[in-house]
């Protein structure tokens, strides 16, 4: 459970985004996790060979997450100029 790592971690003084709440973004660090905690350290290998690299992946993940349970919507036209 990453309840208990990330809400010490929050800053409950600054606001969130209209209609995003804490336990979506608790939801989306428990989505990252299960991702990121494989069985056979992929991860931790690149974590040891790059830093940056697994910055990126956990910023794919935590997209990923975020779609999944923000109550907004992508917008069809984002790659479009």
């Amino acid at each position: 459970m990453v309840r208990r790592s990330v809400e010490p971690i929050l800053d409950r003084s600054r606001p969130l985004p209209p209609n995003l709440t804490l336990d979506q973004i608790v939801k989306t660090a428990e989505y990252i996790e299960d991702k990121v905690n494989t069985k056979d350290d992929v991860f931790y290998d690149v974590f040891i060979e790059q830093a940056s690299a697994l910055s990126a992946v956990v910023s794919v993940f935590g997209n990923a997450g975020l779609d999944k349970v923000s109550p907004y919507k992508r917008n069809p036209n984002r790659f479009r100029a």
